[in-house]
Parts: C-alpha cells; sequence; structure tokens
C-alpha cells in the first residue's frame, strides 16, 4: 500500500504541474506494481508473505495472502498509468485482479469473506484463523473499484463494487465507538476498538464523504456528518487519550 500511495502522489503532482520528473517517477512505481504482480491461475495479486501483528488476527502457514487494499489502489493506479501511456499493459492484468474480490479469503490472493446474512466483505487483513474487518482498507478497495470501473465501463468491476457498497453501507454502525463520554470510530469490528485521530479525520471522514459522492447513498452522508459531529465533541478527549489508547491496543498485539 505504501507504493500505492506514493504512486498516487506522483500522479497528482504531474497532474497539477505537467512535471516530466512527477510522470517519469509515477509510471517507474506503476511498472514496479507490474513486475510484482503475483499470478495465481485467474487471479493477479500483490503478494503478502507474512503474518502481521494485530490484535486479534491469527495467522497459519503458509503466508500467501492478498489484502483488499492493495488490491483497490493497485487498480487505480493501473488505470492512471494507462491514461498517461496509452500502453495497453496497464490495463492486462485487470481482469485478474478483479477476480481476487470474488475468490474466498482462506485461498492464496482471495480478498472476499461472505458472512451468515450474505454480506460481502472484502478484507485488508484476510488472517486466515481469526480476524477482523478494517472498514478504511474496505472502503479503500471501494473507491478502487469504482474508479476501474468508471475508466473501463467494466460490468464485472460495478457488480464487485455494487456488492462491497452495499455491505459497508448498512454495517457502518458497527464501527462506531460509543462509551457515553467518549464517542469516536472504530478502526475494525473485531477488537481494534479506536481508529486513532490521524485516521478519524484524515481518512475515515473523506472517504465516507467520496462514498457518498460517488454513489449518493445517504446512509454515508449520515454516517459522515455523525462522525464528523462526534470529532468535534470529544476532539479535547481524544487528544489527550489518543497515544495512551493507541499504545495500550498496541501493547495486546503482543500478548499470548
Amino acid at each position: 500500500t505504501c507504493h500505492g500511495r506514493w504512486r498516487r502522489i506522483a500522479r497528482n503532482e504531474y497532474a497539477g504541474t505537467k512535471d516530466k520528473t512527477a510522470k517519469s517517477e509515477f509510471l517507474r512505481h506503476a511498472d514496479w506494481l507490474l513486475e510484482n504482480l503475483t499470478a495465481n491461475g485467474r487471479i493477479a495479486y500483490w503478494k503478502y508473505n507474512w503474518p502481521m501483528k494485530i490484535l486479534g488476527y491469527k495467522w497459519k502457514k503458509p503466508y500467501d495472502w492478498a489484502s483488499c487494499i492493495a488490491q483497490g489502489q493497485g487498480l487505480s493506479v493501473l488505470i492512471r498509468a494507462y491514461g498517461l501511456t496509452g500502453n495497453k499493459k496497464y490495463l492486462a492484468p485487470g481482469k485478474k485482479i478483479l477476480a481476487s474480490f470474488e475468490t474466498d479469503y482462506r485461498k492464496a490472493g482471495g480478498v472476499l469473506e461472505v458472512d451468515e446474512e450474505g454480506n460481502k466483505w472484502y478484507l485488508e487483513f484476510p488472517a486466515t484463523i481469526t480476524h477482523g474487518r478494517v472498514l478504511n482498507g474496505f472502503l479503500y478497495s471501494l473507491i478502487g473499484l469504482w474508479e476501474y470501473y468508471a475508466y473501463t465501463k467494466d460490468k464485472k468491476a460495478k457488480l464487485l463494487f455494487e456488492n462491497g457498497k452495499e455491505t459497508a453501507a448498512k454495517n457502518l454502525d458497527r464501527y462506531d465507538l460509543d462509551w457515553g463520554f467518549f464517542n469516536w470510530s472504530r478502526y475494525d469490528d473485531r477488537k481494534i476498538f479506536y481508529s486513532g485521530r490521524r485516521y478519524h479525520y484524515m481518512t475515515m471522514l473523506p472517504q465516507l464523504e467520496i462514498m457518498y459522492a460517488i454513489t449518493g447513498d445517504k446512509r454515508f452522508k449520515r454516517k459522515y456528518e455523525e462522525w464528523k459531529r462526534w470529532g468535534a465533541d470529544c476532539c479535547f478527549l481524544s487528544k489527550v487519550n489518543d497515544l495512551p489508547i493507541l499504545t495500550l491496543q498496541k501493547a495486546f498485539d503482543y500478548l499470548p
């Protein structure tokens, strides 16, 4: 995901300045994406081969997994690289990358979890034994799917986006941290109960705005307005408690 962020930064810089160095840097990173894409039959994904040390997440060997955030941001980068160059190599793996969103997370390259109610979740950290569902990674992947559809008009991308969008919209309340005296957003729906100031203000709120702009679904708007209000009402408490709570959560990562 770090590569994805730097690539988008370089692309945005080029779009604003037409600086050839920024364009060259962006395309260098886009090429890195292509070179490091793992093919697994009908699926293509950016492979993680280590377990993440995260509270409530347990993995089993062999470590070979994909992340929905990397898959979605990767799609965003590749369509931009194609737009800049017209080189079809950047679109060539698109359908195989999409396939990861319809492949069970317990299979190599898959990021899909279907819950008991039939909701379709795209997992940022698809730990094979126990895991939570990270909201910001889920929404990043949806934005990537939407951008890919908007550019290519690929019907599969639109279907995958719609499936995930509906799951996200009707489960937003799962990510409320409501302690009465302190209200905030959660990072996931399992054990990471506090998202932190940076994620709340700089990631969660902008993502909800984008999802509402894309879909017109008022569930995203209502949650944005609620969390924005919480961010204002609990601003002082969050400043005081941010580091202690984040440190406590991190300490729990290392408990047996």
